[in-house]
């Protein structure tokens, strides 16, 4: 996978998508999987932004019933049959538990379960066993403190014990799909951002493009344009129009917090004072608390985690699991981002309660540019879904009949074929003289292109793990440089691995990383220093200091 510039700013395409995150990644291949030309395109790094501050859940989106969204659940139970389908070594069933205090709460989550288990039944449609998603059932108090025992003792009668599915790497995933786009033909390019656009009687004739690598500009032709950046599409279709755009987006504001590991493998539902959910769910030896749902007006490029931000979540934790008495200091890592919502009457006030529904909109209705579509709204587990919809209508703005989608039954191009654990086993057998752990982890994260991985393995120091806690090894960062697109310290360490997610680093250690990939990228001390500089930079505004 590589940046073509080249190719980016000498042909015409039928599509240019603009936003490399889940969605624009999933439009990307769908369109190229049915034939079309296609160019995507991202300002920053590929699923740098929302795409990479998630729960890191697969889910249908149980609290949506209570608002009596039962279409929204369904589409995303159906698709999250299908992300465990394309994505296996990806996307696996999680279980969580969910207290109950009282008869009415018992009654109340009982109908929604069961209600839950209905729109859901093709949950055990899938070959590979240990992606079948079982029914709901229910726990006596006995078994839930056994399993949580900081769990509140007063008024518990029980609970329930369900499944959703997890994303080990939500950023790893989004780059499977733009590498699946990649291998259907698309051309893409990070870290090139649209500063404006060509017009000529109300069509867009090209997207106007800085380097922000290697300085200048391009500009992109295409026939159709797709926005699909997200939090930012309002300001985008400002640059089309010239001034205010008719479409509008509100912005939800998500933290996260690591933490210590509660339970390895189960996660557990809690009700906050406020009533919302909190998750605390197991990842990679330690647990994500999430997350924080509240409307952000400020600046999308300038958000910010603050030590505020984290003692008001960790206070709200402890406001339903008290025994925690959690406190800044047990915060290993936090990390925040932004939530697009479609709005187009602007009456989103509470974002908790906005509807996760996605839109499609046709910019040749309000008079702005005939060729251009937005995607906006909705949420990972349903991109896939939302994708199939765009590219249906990108085939109407060109005057053709769709192509039928194949995403469903196509798997993303770094899956593997077999059974998961078959496939495992098959790793171990295939590099038996490498620790099983490392095996284990490189076979999850990079799919069948883990050997590719394991053949730096052997150059010295490409064995090294890269921050304690963490299996992410050197020979990563070489990958990541060289073969998939990372031109920054950042991509690496927080988009093709999750290694700061274990931890803030030194100055030093950021230097001595950097060192990894510059032999790859030709960077000299100065680069080396500038990249540690970065990231600091990154941590302090979207880490908290």
């Amino acid at each position: 996978m590589i940046r073509d510039l080249k190719r980016l700013g000498t042909e015409k395409f039928d599509l240019l998508v603009i936003g490399g995150g889940i969605t624009g990644a999933c439009v990307a291949w769908d369109a190229s999987m049915r034939g079309l030309s296609v160019a995507m395109i991202d300002k920053s790094d590929f699923g740098a932004a929302t795409s990479s501050a998630t729960s890191k859940l697969i889910h249908g989106g149980l609290r949506y019933l209570k608002n009596f969204e039962l279409g929204i659940v369904r589409e995303s139970l159906k698709e999250r049959r299908i992300m465990e389908f394309i994505a296996p070594h990806l996307v696996s069933p999680l279980p969580f538990v969910i207290p109950n205090y009282g008869m009415k709460d018992t009654l109340m989550l009982k109908a929604g379960m069961t209600l839950y288990d209905m729109l859901g039944y093709d949950k055990g449609r899938l070959a590979d066993p240990d992606k079948r998603i079982p029914s709901h059932r229910g726990m006596s108090k006995v078994e839930l403190t056994k399993m949580f025992p900081r769990v509140p003792g007063e008024g518990l009668s029980g609970g329930f014990h369900y499944y959703d599915c997890q994303m080990i790497s939500s950023e790893r995933l989004t780059l499977s799909f733009v590498k699946s786009a990649a291998a259907a033909g698309a051309t893409l390019a990070n870290w090139l951002a649209v500063e404006s656009f060509k017009m000529s009687g109300g069509t867009i004739q090209a997207a106007v493009a800085r380097d922000e690598i290697g300085g200048g500009t391009i500009e992109i032709q295409a026939s159709c344009y797709l926005n699909a950046s997200g939090c930012w599409a309002d300001r985008l279709l400002g640059m089309v129009s010239g001034g205010e755009s008719k479409t509008r987006i509100a912005r939800s504001k998500g933290i996260h917090i690591v933490i210590p590991q509660l339970h390895p493998t189960a996660a557990i539902a809690m009700i906050t004072k406020t009533r919302r959910h909190v998750f605390l769910m197991p990842w990679r030896g330690l647990t994500i608390a999430g997350t924080t749902d509240t409307p952000f007006k400020g600046d999308p490029d300038k958000l910010t985690v603050t030590m505020k931000d984290i003692e008001d979540f960790t206070g709200e934790i402890n406001g339903c699991m008290p025994s925690l008495n959690l406190t800044p200091d047990d915060v290993i890592m936090t990390y925040g981002g932004l939530r697009p919502l479609a709005d187009p009457d602007g009456a989103v006030e509470d974002s908790y309660d906005a509807s996760r529904k996605h839109e499609v909109i046709d910019h040749a209705r309000e008079g702005l540019a005939d060729n251009l579509l937005s995607a906006l709204g909705g949420k990972y587990t349903t991109s896939r879904f939302l994708a199939a919809q765009v590219t249906d209508a990108v085939f109407g703005k060109l005057g053709k009949a769709a192509a039928p989608c194949k995403t469903a039954a196509t798997r993303l191009v770094n899956a593997p074929d077999a059974n998961v654990a078959d496939y495992k086993k098959d790793a171990l057998a295939r590099r038996p003289e490498l620790p099983a752990e490392l095996v284990a982890h490189l076979s999850t994260q990079y799919g069948t292109e883990w050997e590719k991985v394991a053949s730096l393995l052997d150059a010295p120091g490409m064995k090294e793990k890269l921050v304690p806690g963490s299996e992410d090894v050197a020979a990563q960062m070489k990958f990541a440089a060289e073969s998939e697109c990372a031109a920054h310290l950042d991509d690496a360490l927080l988009r093709r691995t999750d290694a700061l997610l274990f931890g803030k680093r030194s100055r030093a250690e950021l230097v001595a990383l950097a060192k990894v990939m510059a032999p790859s990228l030709g960077w000299d001390e100065a680069r080396c220093e500038a990249e540690a500089s970065r990231v600091e930079n990154i941590i302090k505004s979207k880490f908290a200091d």
